[in-house]
């Protein structure tokens, strides 16, 4: 390391903005507005702005925009904003001064004013929620727009449309040429455009673990920037003199990394491949000047580059794997060689050299793996097992893909038909690659889901295997001074013995560290017994866990958010590493409280999650109404057992005892709010109540069971026609949690039933504010985590 002072600078620069961040200094770009303006951007605000287009995505339902040095006006004050994120409908038009017929489509360079909801970029409120503020961080972008209104000042053009058309084009004519999921597939690998990939295609690769392979990254860079490299470089050497090679190197060089430059812009400049873009010109400028390339320190500076850019994207996760995983070739892989008998390479006939190539791919992939492994668990929550063997099996055609994908293309914007013919064996091997990841997902035990690890934990496995590299590193320094073999601190053996034996009875450090490696990175804490409420809109759903690990939903939906299941609910389960849900109970029909848990159904039954749901429980009139039927009929689908259930019911998991108090069996209300399934939670010392959408007749009928309790789940978002102060006099002074988002259309939590709550000398608190709110119960206490105001989950 004190031979390349690049790395320690890059290392210090990292420590430097972690501390930075941790301390919230203001040296990340995000705007400092005044507490007026901040507030008002937070709740969102309509208003015009102006900017510049730059950049154009579309996507199924929407098309997404970047204006640069936008303007607008907030509380009476203009102020300025560098990026701008700006979506529109994909039915919206809009229209210019020149023309009178409406268009779809903004050029690039256009200068514009649009009308609509602007705001600052939120953090997700969920654990587990993707996280749009970081995402948008990285790009230096901090607001966004939906813009329901847009006039075109200005009428763009330019170099960046053309080259934004012809991308466009491309993407169409792969289209007509190929298979539609082929399509998809090679424009997302060429192009750098996901908008034509199914979410089949996505989920397959995604239980393949080669989700890698539809991102340009510095793969993609790499492949192609060398076959070009070669290509140049026979070219300008092609029967020229001695003197002139070297000069024809260098030329071949500079065009082959100015070429690649544009392709990395025309694709949308993706953190991953102007990391590569940058590693590619390196080692270009040490082969041209026949100089030794040191992959390490050109990581390091590519690092420096781009944090010194934009310092937000250290906390991206597209920069932290693309990082890990050149670490790790460049770091891991020489110390996993090293643990093999030089006296083994290069040896034997032809079938041995085939298992070289064999080992040291698989050695390839489990350095990449080992380094990128724990960022994938914390920023994934789920492992795919099957990964390894699917790369092996897929990534070595990739260089085939490349090429004939890159020169069909090509050739199809020129004569279709011989395009056809270079893109057939592409589409092919695609069709390979979607029958091979599709069998993977459903093989049993496909996706471990391990939910988040601890953050200690991924120190420990980084120094670990630091010091692992270090020991390699040392014991081949040391067995290069003295002549003998690299892969152990003894001499190499005679040859007398098997390769396999001696390579196992000579890294048993080695299987003693990867133990640890292991162990570190599998080891879950048993959890405390919690309840938490989600942040998911109008709605409802809370999640209950005990001390055995097992783990119960209670409603599951959102009238407000679109696929509140799929996007914030799976999500968390994932997160906290739930892979099996003990059981669902479903208060009532309504939307908001089991859309969420139809989406989950329907994922486990099409296998596009890992999840799996022991029962669910609704109560005994949902049998004959309609919903009821269609949630029973969507559980059979899924192979899951429902039970029908009213007061009097008890369901037992280890010390936590749930107990159905409403509806009852006959007599009562019978259907919709005022029929909504009523829990008690007992555990210990505690004691919860879930209310659904309970209104006041359905209170007055179990009122003389409710006994006082230590957390109330405020029904009905907090309807002034639910939670009486005879109900609440009851329960107690309970913890109240209210399920009700910022802007809500019916108003909720309403006045009225927050000034009973406050009356009675009830705490409350409110996902709109919290976020997620978790409750743990500390003795006769309750702790309370909020998690929009950064408190662990």
């Amino acid at each position: 390391m004190n031979r390349r002072p690049v790395c320690l600078l890059c290392i210090g620069l990292m420590i430097i903005l972690w501390i930075l961040k941790a301390a919230g200094a203001p040296v990340f770009g995000e705007p400092a507005f005044p507490e007026e303006i901040r507030k008002k951007l937070e709740d969102g605000c309509v208003t015009k702005v102006t900017g510049e287009v730059v950049s154009r995505r579309k996507g199924d339902r929407s098309i997404q925009y970047i204006l640069n040095n936008s303007t607008a006006t907030v509380c009476g004050k203009k102020i300025h904003i560098s990026k701008l994120n700006m979506t529109m409908s994909t039915d919206a038009g809009f229209s210019d001064d020149l023309r009178t017929e409406p268009k779809t489509l903004l050029s690039l360079g256009s200068k514009i004013r649009a009308t609509g909801n602007l705001q600052l970029i939120a953090p997700p409120s969920n654990p587990g929620e993707f996280d749009r503020k970081t995402y948008f961080a990285a790009q230096n972008i901090f607001l966004s727009i939906y813009a329901d209104d847009v006039q075109v000042e200005t009428e763009g053009g330019g170099l960046t449309e053309r080259m934004q058309c012809l991308r466009e084009t491309m993407t169409e004519r792969l289209t007509e040429l190929m298979h539609p999921e082929q399509a998809g597939v090679l424009s997302a690998m060429l192009l750098g455009d996901r908008s034509l990939l199914p979410e089949e295609v996505k989920t397959n690769y995604s239980y393949g673990g080669v989700m890698h392979i539809l991102a340009i990254s510095g793969l993609h860079i790499v492949m192609l920037g060398m076959l070009l490299y070669g290509v140049l470089e026979r070219l300008f050497l092609w029967r020229t003199s001695v003197a002139f090679r070297r000069k024809g190197k260098r030329i071949a060089a500079l065009l082959s990394w100015l070429v690649m430059g544009l392709y990395t812009v025309f694709t949308g400049m993706p953190i991953p491949a102007v990391r590569a873009w940058i590693m590619y010109g390196i080692m270009l400028l040490a082969e041209a000047a026949e100089k030794s390339y040191d992959p390490v320190c050109a990581l390091s500076a590519a690092a420096i580059i781009l944090l010194l850019s934009n310092p937000n994207c250290l906390f991206y996760e597209g920069f932290q794997l693309s990082f890990a995983a050149v670490a790790g070739i460049s770091v891991i892989y020489p110390a996993l060689l090293s643990c093999v008998s030089t006296s083994f390479w290069r040896k034997g006939s032809k079938k041995k050299r085939l298992l070289e190539k064999l080992i040291e791919a698989s050695l390839a992939y489990l350095a990449v793996s080992l380094a990128t492994l724990p960022l994938v668990a914390w920023y994934f929550f789920q492992i795919p097992l099957w990964s390894f063997a699917v790369n092996l099996l897929l990534v070595p055609a990739m260089t085939v893909v490349m090429a004939l994908g890159t020169a069909g293309l090509s050739l199809a914007m020129v004569s279709p038909a011989l395009g056809r013919l270079l893109l057939v064996p592409v589409d092919l091997i695609l069709q390979l690659y979607t029958v091979v990841t599709g069998l993977v997902r459903w093989l049993p035990s496909s996706m471990w889901i391990c939910g988040r690890p601890d953050f200690r934990q991924l120190v420990f496995y980084y120094l670990l295997l630091l010091g692992w590299v270090f020991y390699r590193n040392l014991i081949a320094g040391r067995n290069m001074e003295s002549g003998e073999d690299g892969s152990s601190g003894r001499a190499a053996d005679d040859g007398r013995k098997g390769w396999i034996s001696r390579l196992v009875k000579k890294n048993g450090v080695e299987g003693i560290v990867f133990l640890l490696l292991i162990f570190f990175f599998a080891f879950r804490s048993s959890p405390s017994f919690s309840v938490t409420m989600l942040d998911v809109g109008q709605g409802d759903c809370c999640l209950i866990r005990t001390e055995e690990g097992a783990a119960f939903m209670v409603d599951g939906g959102s009238s407000n958010v679109k696929q509140v299941g799929t996007y914030r609910i799976i999500p968390y389960l994932k997160e906290q590493g739930i892979g099996y849900l003990d059981g669902i109970f479903i208060s009532h029909g309504d939307e908001d409280h089991v859309g969420g848990v139809e989406e989950l159904l329907l994922a486990i039954q099409e296998r596009t999650t890992s999840i799996r749901v022991g029962r669910l429980w609704m109560p005994a009139w949902m049998k004959g109404d309609e919903k009821g039927q269609r949630l029973a009929a969507e559980c059979r689908e899924a192979g899951i057992p429902v039970s029908y259930v009213a007061g009097g019911k008890t369901v037992i998991s280890g010390k936590t005892r749930i107990r159905v108090l409403h509806p009852f069996a006959s007599g009562g209300e019978q259907e919709g709010n005022a029929g909504s399934m009523v829990l008690e939670v007992g555990h210990g010392k505690f004691r919860g109540l879930f209310t659904g959408d309970l209104e006041k007749e359905g209170e007055k009928e179990v009122l003389s069971y409710i006994r006082k309790v230590s957390l109330l789940k405020v029904a009905h978002h907090g309807s002034a026609y639910s939670t009486s102060e005879e109900f609440l006099a009851r329960t107690g002074r309970p913890v109240s949690l209210i399920s009700a988002p910022k802007h809500s259309r019916y108003h909720h939590p309403h006045r009225e039933t927050l000034q009973r709550l406050q009356k009675a000398g009830i705490r409350y608190f409110c996902t709109k504010d919290c976020g997620a709110i978790r409750a743990i119960p500390r003795g006769k206490k309750l702790e309370i985590r909020e998690y929009l105001r950064g408190d662990s989950f």
